[in-house]
């Protein structure tokens, strides 16, 4: 094949063209040079390395699921139901087979949370995500785009489920999805298999995809690209261009008409993958923010409330986040269905979002202590009493004045973004709340490192410190913090890093 002239491919051949051009990269193209480094790494180690065959956690999703509206006997309703899954159950590893069938009848209740659905032609699209926990304490995210197709009155859900939390990047995935959806269904088929047959990028760096519209073709890069023929071509011209010895691109032209570049970029720092704190400020002010975050800090149950599934998922995402570098290890639904409402009644800890409609029902439960949040009034429904209370005014004070700093910074060219403000406001609150345990930390006769906690709490001159540390310190949130110290295992190196920072200045002054 001459590498500069393209070459047509009836619709017929299609398929075997496409096997050989596979078989052609991996034989001849055996080497890519990655983006961050003159290294070389084999083809048959990224993209193009079967599923089955690589890591779990450099999948980019696990599988794709469509749910729609099925009108109940006799005009009764509708019920959600999978009318569409990729790749099929039988074809899924056998671990997440098994996976699957626990979650397989959760997943259409959390893309339509919806206590009733009326057709309507008036449906917004809207972009918003759950949480799956299995039985081990794993968790899955599961990605929803709600959308109206052409020619229908009930609404479709495509939903991602994924080990990787990161929302911004799913959600540029199911705005593409949508585009495709509102040509034909036959069009996202495609686009799909080509994200399952790629790599998940590592923090830092990005994946590329070229996506003709409406033409019907797909370029997938990432080191190195990963092309696609769907089989409903009737003309393509595929054209090979080298670019350097380390790297090979698969380009499609089709005449008539220009590809967009979609990027897919994974922050460098992935405790800020799956949030964005914008729709949090707007629904609450600092003051509100601070004292939500304060409950959630001592594991109480707390209930966000919306009219918009997407507005309560980033929310409560954005929430759970500001806890870094504690982690909230109890009960957590960003949409909860209706049907499952007798959650609210549970005693232990837990972090809910609930759509408007919903609210009928939740007053008629039986509910303990409960804050409950009304993001779309901006205002508490129901407190404990002692939200304004719970953190140190040492503390408290200076946090809330840094989100007003954070708010009105961002308009400013130039400054940081409202992500990075804002995370490293809430971080440089726990560097002061816990940032001396490294000094308090001692081995016993055994030889086992364990943090001398009343010491440790006695250390703080403000009373009030005192007090709050005192409650903190027994939530299971900050016992596993300190277990993962003691036993020599930390994960949160920023914070580490930022405690080490804090500790030098402190001795130098």
């Amino acid at each position: 094949m001459d590498g500069d002239e393209p070459t047509e491919v009836p619709l017929k051949r299609s398929a075997s063209f496409r096997m050989r051009m596979r078989k052609m990269l991996t034989q001849n193209l055996r080497w890519s040079a990655t983006p961050s480094s003159d290294r070389a790494v084999p083809i048959e180690d990224s993209i193009m390395t079967k599923p089955a065959e690589r890591r779990k956690d450099r999948e980019m999703f696990q599988y794709v699921v469509v749910v729609s509206l099925r009108e109940g006997d006799q005009g009764r309703g509708y019920a959600p139901e999978i009318i569409y899954q990729y790749p099929k159950t039988e074809h899924l590893q056998t671990w997440l087979q098994k996976e699957h069938e626990t979650l397989h009848r959760s997943i259409p209740l959390f893309c339509f949370p919806d206590e009733q659905y009326v057709p309507s032609k008036d449906v917004q699209s809207e972009t918003f995500s759950f949480v799956l926990t299995n039985v081990d304490g794993s968790r899955r995210f599961g990605y929803c785009r709600r959308l109206l197709p052409p020619g229908k009155n009930v609404p479709e859900v495509y939903c991602i489920i994924s080990r990787l939390g990161c929302f911004d990047l799913f959600a540029k995935v199911l705005e593409e999805v949508e585009r495709r959806r509102q040509i034909c269904f036959a069009m996202v088929y495609p686009f799909v298999q080509s994200l399952k047959d790629s790599v998940c990028p590592e923090p830092g760096h990005s994946l590329r995809i070229k996506s003709f519209i409406p033409s019907q073709g797909t370029q997938v890069t990432t080191e190195v690209v990963l092309f696609d023929l769907p089989i409903y071509f009737n003309r393509v011209n595929v054209k090979f261009r080298r670019f350097s010895s380390m790297e090979t691109r698969v380009n499609f032209s089709i005449a008539g008409h220009v590809s967009q570049e979609i990027v897919l970029t994974r922050p460098v720092d992935s405790r800020l993958e799956h949030v964005e704190f914008e729709g949090l400020l707007t629904c609450l002010n600092p003051e509100t923010v601070v004292q939500v975050f304060a409950s959630l800090l001592l594991e109480r149950r707390v209930i966000l409330l919306s009219s918009k599934l997407s507005q309560l998922s980033r929310c409560i995402h954005a929430l759970v986040v500001l806890l870094y570098p504690f982690s909230w290890q109890h009960t957590y639904i960003p949409v909860l269905p209706p049907s499952l409402i007798d959650a609210v009644c549970n005693p232990t800890p837990f972090i809910l979002g609930l759509q408007r409609a919903t609210l009928p029902l939740l007053e008629d439960q039986p509910m303990e202590e409960v804050l409950l949040v009304d993001l779309d009034r901006k205002t508490f429904l129901r407190k404990v009493g002692d939200e304004a209370q719970i953190l140190p005014p040492k503390l408290a004070t200076p946090l809330v004045e840094d989100l007003i700093t954070c708010t009105s910074r961002t308009s400013v060219p130039g400054s940081p973004s409202l992500k990075e403000t804002v995370s490293n406001a809430f971080l440089h609150f726990h560097v002061q709340l816990v940032g001396t345990y490294p000094q308090h930390m001692h081995s016993d006769k055994h030889g086992r490192r364990m943090l001398n906690q009343r010491a440790f709490r006695k250390s703080f001159s403000s009373r009030t410190t005192r007090h709050f540390l005192k409650v903190f310190m027994q939530t299971q949130a900050f016992q596993g913090f300190i277990g993962e110290r003691e036993t020599g295992t930390p994960t949160q190196e920023l914070f580490e890093q930022r405690v080490r920072d804090f500790l030098q200045s402190e001795a130098g002054s």
